[in-house]
């Protein structure tokens, strides 16, 4: 299977990818399996993201270029990102300095 016929299937994963994420991380409230699992869900998108680009026909030093950007952006939002102990809330903060120490919904501690 050339890039080409592939890309139905890699943006089958993708979708599946970012609805599963959708209801596991933002839908769902078990705080132990986001705080496990948050970064790994960032990791595939990232190695989802290569042979989606070059299947849908983006040069390959592009996307030699844009994978460090797309792993930093992932980076950065994994870092500004909490899930509240209390409620099972996933928090995410524009401006991560300070960081909470509270959750805006319910009041309970983050870590």
């Amino acid at each position: 299977m050339n890039l080409d016929q592939a890309f139905p299937v890699l943006a089958g994963g993708w979708a599946v990818l970012a609805v599963g994420g959708l209801l596991a991380f933002y839908v769902g409230r078990n705080v132990p399996f986001k705080r496990k699992y948050f970064a790994w869900f960032h990791a595939s998108g990232i190695v989802l993201f290569i042979p989606l680009a070059m299947s849908a026909g983006m040069a390959p030093a592009m996307v030699a270029g844009m994978t460090p950007l797309v792993a930093l952006v992932s980076y950065v939002h994994i870092r500004s990102t909490q899930f509240c102990s209390a409620c099972g809330r996933t928090l995410v903060q524009q401006l991560p300095i300070p960081r909470a120490t509270v959750c805006s919904q319910c009041g309970g501690e983050l870590r």
